[in-house]
């Protein structure tokens, strides 16, 4: 009896719910890191505002209402730099779980993959010894077929030794758990 194809349907039905959670995570990885991308731009942008502001400031010596300006500018760089900053912290938090998260699922993917290979590697190990079993039964004979006389004897050992080996291999699955 064939009870690989539950298995093999079961490992097909959890790849298939984990590939449509990684296409999601896909997507919302990439939203994320556009957001992080742009967020960080907006941080070094304020930061370099605040700098070249600063500098105005601290060698200014026209007009004071061209300083009032400069020290507005000041001003609104250093609320907006650690806003943004923030921001970045955030996403880039974000970004690293919902990382973790895919390589997780992309690692069980790997897991299902080798797993179903090995059924079905299994299954076909297992249609080959069944036919070979027949094979053999049918050329030595069996109750419902006799065997014809006149039988060469070096088939009859033939035969034996591909019994042997069949029985050895199958120990050996049986040992390694295949």
């Amino acid at each position: 009896m064939d009870n690989y194809a539950e298995f093999i349907d079961r490992i097909d039905a959890a790849s298939a719910k984990l590939g449509t959670r990684r296409t999601s995570l896909t997507t919302t990885l990439g939203i994320l890191v556009s957001l992080f991308e742009q967020n960080n731009t907006g941080f070094q942008l304020w930061n370099q505002r605040r700098i070249h502001a600063d500098k105005l400031l601290a060698n200014h010596t026209g007009k004071p209402e061209a300083y009032r300006t400069l020290s507005e500018l000041s001003d609104v760089a250093l609320k907006m730099e650690p806003m943004f900053r923030k921001r970045t912290q955030r996403l880039g938090e974000r970004v690293a779980v919902v990382r973790e998260r895919s390589e997780e699922i992309d690692r069980s993917l790997n897991e299902l993959k080798r797993s179903k290979l090995k059924l079905e590697t299994s299954r076909g190990l297992a249609q080959e010894r069944e036919n070979l079993r027949k094979a053999v039964a049918d050329l030595a004979g069996t109750p419902e077929v006799p065997v014809v006389a006149g039988t060469d004897r070096g088939l009859r050992d033939d035969l034996d030794d591909a019994r042997e080996a069949i029985l050895l291999a199958e120990a050996l699955l049986e040992v390694k758990g295949h």
